[in-house]
């Protein structure tokens, strides 16, 4: 079975380039830590799959409208269910979220 970290029917994603963040964030440096750099929308995800092997430098924000996922950080598990969110705090712990592979999650 393979998984896939993007590429799904209906997926839309914005990615913010590095160097418009830095820019804003000198200008503005009270807001370096909301800014949004990635937003996305993966609809009926399945076989969705991401390992950070080194964590990552970023809050994520999941919010998982309809079906089921997953997400652990280092040694902690949490499944997560419609109409339910996660907040992953920026992490050097290994980090692996997905979709559930009976109801894969819209998120």
């Amino acid at each position: 079975m393979f998984s896939r970290t993007d590429g799904f029917e209906g997926q839309k994603m914005i990615d913010l380039p590095d160097s418009v963040y830095k820019a804003f964030c000198e200008r503005t440096p009270a807001f370096k830590q909301f800014y949004i750099t990635h937003i996305g929308y993966f609809p009926h995800a399945k076989r969705h799959f991401i390992q950070r092997a080194g964590g990552c430098k970023d809050n994520i924000l999941i919010y998982c409208l309809h079906g089921k996922g997953y997400c652990s950080v280092g040694d902690h598990y949490f499944d997560i269910l419609p109409n339910q969110y996660l907040i992953l705090p920026a992490t050097s712990d290994v980090t692996t979220y997905g979709s559930d592979n009976e109801e894969p999650w819209t998120i």
